[in-house]
C-alpha cells in the first residue's frame, strides 16, 4: 500500500507552526536582550548614585572640618598661645579644639612643622612633620583635605590648616574624623538603592582590612577584600565585577582613598 500524502490542512496547520516557533525564537531572544539591557541600565544607575552619595557625604566631612578649624585658628588667644609654642599650653588647646571642632583628635605643630601638642596622645613625641604633604601645605598657607591612617588599619579624614596672623604662618592644626560604620551607614541611605558600602584601610603589609562596613564583617574574608582592593585600584578604568557576599550577589565598584600625597591608604 502507497502512504498517502499530507492533507492540505496538515500543511498549512505545520506551516504555520513553524512560522509560530520561529517568532517565538526571536522574540524571546529579544526579550532577553532587553532585559540584559536594562540589567547594565540599572547597575550603572545605581553605581552613579553610590559614588554621587559617596563623594557628598565625604566632601560634606571635609568641608565641616576645614570651616570649624579655621574658626578655631581665627581665635586671637589661641593665636598668641602659638606664637609662644608652649608645649602644656598647646596640649590644652589640641583637647579644646577636639571638643569644639567635634573632631576624634587634633593636632598642632609650630611653624616649622615640629608637633607640639595632640589631643589623644599626650605622651606624642615633638617630632617634624614638616616632611608630610599634608603640613607641608598648610605652613605654605593653604587649607589642606586628605585622608590618613593611623594604628596601621584605621582611615581617617583630616583638614589641615594654617595658624596664621597677617600672612605669617605661626604653625598648623590638624583635625580629624575616623571613617567608621555610621558613615557608611549615612551613605548607604543616600544612595537610596540598594547598596552596601565597605571601607578598608591598607596595613604595613599592604593587606587590606575593613575600616567600616554596612555588612556583617564576618562575611568579608580577605579573598573578598583582595577582590574589592583590584577593583579599586583600576579606578581610572572604572572597573566593576560581580562578587558574592554569603548567599547575596553584588556588583562591586569602589575608588581608592589616597594621603595627600598621592599614596593609596585604602578604598
Amino acid at each position: 500500500m502507497t502512504p498517502r500524502g499530507l492533507t492540505l490542512s496538515v500543511k498549512i496547520f505545520i506551516g504555520i507552526s513553524l512560522v509560530v516557533l520561529v517568532v517565538l525564537g526571536a522574540t524571546l531572544a529579544i526579550t532577553a536582550r532587553s532585559a540584559r539591557t536594562a540589567a547594565e541600565a540599572s547597575v550603572a544607575r545605581v553605581g552613579a548614585s553610590a559614588r554621587i552619595a559617596l563623594d557628598a557625604q565625604l566632601a560634606g566631612r571635609f568641608e565641616g572640618l576645614v570651616r570649624s578649624a579655621r574658626t578655631f585658628t581665627g581665635n586671637g588667644v589661641f593665636r598668641d598661645q602659638a606664637r609662644q609654642g608652649i608645649a602644656d599650653d598647646m596640649l590644652d588647646q589640641a583637647n579644646v579644639a577636639a571638643d569644639e571642632i567635634d573632631a576624634d583628635w587634633v593636632q598642632i605643630t609650630d611653624g616649622g612643622g615640629l608637633r607640639l601638642a595632640k589631643s589623644d596622645d599626650p605622651d606624642a613625641p615633638q617630632a617634624s612633620l614638616a616632611n608630610s604633604p599634608a603640613i607641608g601645605g598648610a605652613l605654605e598657607g593653604s587649607d589642606v583635605e586628605a585622608f590618613g591612617i593611623s594604628d596601621d588599619t584605621l582611615i581617617f579624614q583630616a583638614a589641615v590648616v594654617p595658624i596664621e596672623d597677617n600672612g605669617v604662618v605661626y604653625g598648623t592644626l590638624m583635625a580629624v574624623l575616623y571613617l567608621d560604620d555610621e558613615v557608611a551607614a549615612q551613605i548607604k541611605q543616600a544612595a537610596v538603592d540598594a547598596v552596601d558600602v565597605v571601607f578598608y584601610a591598607l596595613d604595613s603589609t599592604g593587606t587590606p582590612r575593613v575600616n567600616a562596613s554596612t555588612l556583617d564583617r564576618e562575611s568579608l574574608g580577605p579573598e573578598l577584600l583582595e577582590t574589592l582592593h583590584r577593583i579599586a585600584g583600576a579606578e581610572g578604568e572604572a572597573m566593576r565585577e560581580d562578587v558574592d557576599v554569603g548567599d547575596t550577589a553584588y556588583v562591586a565598584l569602589g575608588g581608592l582613598l589616597r594621603s595627600a600625597g598621592g599614596a593609596p591608604l585604602g578604598g
